[in-house]
């Protein structure tokens, strides 16, 4: 979970901010910090949604937590493992929309409203 919030921090850090939209996130993580490719950046911005530490709120991104309040390594880099969780959480919410008929975002809602249900 660490290594995610360094993921999640960097860009709120970068535009000291506490909110950033979704699309200067997912461009901070690829393009500024050019840590990994814009898929990549969008499905962890996805896994951080369902893990709780994002949440949107009109086309804006807010943590649940104080970035200011970590300090990222100098020579961090998201590792193998956190994008091979990535893409594996990708490809289960493709096989569910395929398999439900239902959008990714409707089934990241419904998974989002089961983990506060049960907090």
């Amino acid at each position: 979970m660490d290594e995610l919030m360094y993921v999640v921090a960097a860009p709120f850090k970068r535009n000291d901010s506490t909110s950033i939209s979704v699309r200067d996130f997912d461009y901070s993580l690829s393009f500024d910090l050019k840590w990994i490719s814009p898929q990549q950046a969008a499905a962890l911005r996805d896994l951080a949604v369902e893990s709780g530490l994002l949440r949107e709120e009109d086309k804006l991104l807010y943590p649940s937590f104080d970035p200011s309040t970590l300090t990222i390594p100098r020579d961090f880099h998201p590792s193998g493992d956190l994008l091979k969780q990535t893409l594996l959480i990708d490809k289960m919410l493709q096989y569910i929309a395929v398999c439900s008929n239902l959008e990714i975002r409707d089934i990241a809602s419904k998974v989002n409203q089961i983990q506060e249900h049960f907090s």
